[in-house]
């Protein structure tokens, strides 16, 4: 549960990051539009990001040399 509520947190606060940084007014269709468009681009970064550290804790040599 605390996990799922961290990454609900994470997303909530980036998203306000998004539109405070590109001064996004969400009352307009193009603000909106806009938003979606750079939220959804943060969230395939994430995706990406995530996949790519995974994939090199998997390569590692996990096995002990002592």
């Amino acid at each position: 549960m605390k996990f799922f509520s961290f990454i609900l947190i994470f997303l909530v606060l980036n998203s306000l990051l998004i539109i405070s940084n590109n001064n996004l007014h969400l009352e307009t269709e193009e603000g909106i539009d806009n938003f979606l468009g750079d939220y959804s681009f943060f969230v395939e970064k994430v995706y990406s990001n995530v996949l790519r550290v995974t994939s090199n804790v998997i390569k590692l040599d996990w096995i002990a040399t002592d």
